[in-house]
């Protein structure tokens, strides 16, 4: 539709940014010991920008163009099954129409 330009669903992983310090209640302080003391999960803010800056930098990523990447720039074969599913992406579509109008 636009030459040269791409797009790319992006999950940068579960990243020991910060961003969760002020997370209210018990389901915030959960993710908080998650993130800051257990670290299976959890990555570094370098290693989650690096999906990002595949898709957005490497030549490689354009062949996979409008798929959903997982961290370390993997395309998601579980959001392959989803997005072949038409009827999941009406229903998306019909819900992102209903959240736009709420704020029109």
């Amino acid at each position: 539709m636009f030459p040269g330009i791409t797009g790319y669903s992006v999950h940068p992983g579960i990243v020991r940014s910060g961003l969760q310090d002020s997370n209210p209640g018990l389901s915030g302080a959960i993710i908080r010991f998650m993130i800051n003391y257990v670290r299976v999960m959890t990555i570094s803010p370098g290693d989650g920008a690096r999906t990002t800056l595949y898709c957005a930098t490497s030549g490689a990523a354009e062949k996979d163009a409008g798929k959903y990447f997982e961290p370390y720039g993997r395309v998601s074969k579980r959001a392959d099954i989803l997005l072949a599913d038409k009827e999941v992406g009406m229903r998306l579509w019909d819900l992102s129409m209903k959240q736009l109008e709420k704020k029109t």
